[in-house]
């Protein structure tokens, strides 16, 4: 987890956009240090941050990865931290014996759509860990169970009379999650607010400050450290990835 303990001074502000995601809004604000034109309000001991001109192309580039990114780090944050997906019980309420329950979603029927979306959001090490290391402690939140599952006998089947070893099942893979993972009940950040500053350090590296419970960057102090996450994606071939997953 990232945090911000400094004030944050403010910056040029040139674009505010509004997208929806995840079922909540998130506002970004994107703020721009050494913006070509006018007179930037950063104060001088940034000025090394500023040599670095990054051209409108850019910036666009790095308005629509962010906007993204951010909201994909969000829905991460509610499968492996807060929430998790819904499972269906063991029959008799028992533990499930692989350590597994079946996940009930609609939203995600697959390991694979899971792994999708956290590697199209963090570099691959990042990635990695999230899916099989989540917690330090070898936690894989999700993974592909074995379910067997009673094959239907036709209407005229003399099965159920022969007794149970003429019933045949075959065995389905499907989305489990782990019984060992808690949802985080005492997580407090609110993201239905957020509001992003970005800062183009380099043809290929980007930093972000998102900003949750309603802190924006102009008033934002050190009791608000909270509530100011920072991010840091960088671009490889054509496609921007964060580096950490911040909650």
């Amino acid at each position: 987890m990232s945090k911000n303990t400094k004030s944050m001074a403010p910056m040029i502000s040139t674009i505010i956009v509004a997208v929806l995601a995840i079922g909540v809004v998130i506002a970004a604000l994107i703020l721009i240090s050494g913006d070509k034109g006018g007179e930037s309000s950063v104060p001088d001991s940034s000025v090394s941050e500023q040599r670095f001109q990054p051209t409108q192309e850019l910036l666009d580039e790095c308005t629509y990865a962010a906007h993204d990114l951010v909201a994909n780090n969000y829905q991460i944050v509610r499968l492996f931290v807060t929430e998790g997906l819904p499972y269906e019980p063991e029959p008799y309420g028992n533990a499930p014996e692989d350590g597994l329950y079946t996940v009930s979603s609609k939203d995600y029927t697959t390991l694979e759509e899971i792994e999708n979306l956290v590697e199209e959001t963090f570099v691959a090490d990042e990635a990695q860990r999230i899916l099989t290391d989540i917690d330090g402690n070898k936690l894989a939140v999700y993974q592909t169970r074995e379910k067997l599952v009673k094959v239907e006998q036709p209407a005229d089947s003399t099965a159920e009379a022969e007794g149970d070893a003429s019933i045949q099942y075959t065995t389905e893979y499907v989305l489990g999650i782990s019984a060992k993972f808690t949802p985080a009940k005492d997580y407090k950040k609110d993201w239905s607010s957020c509001r992003i500053a970005l800062v183009p350090k380099s043809e290929t590296e980007c930093k972000l400050t998102v900003y949750l419970n309603g802190v924006d960057e102009n008033t934002a102090t050190e009791a608000d450290a909270d509530s100011v996450l920072d991010m840091f994606m960088t671009k490889s071939g054509d496609e921007w990835r964060l580096t950490e997953f911040v909650y």
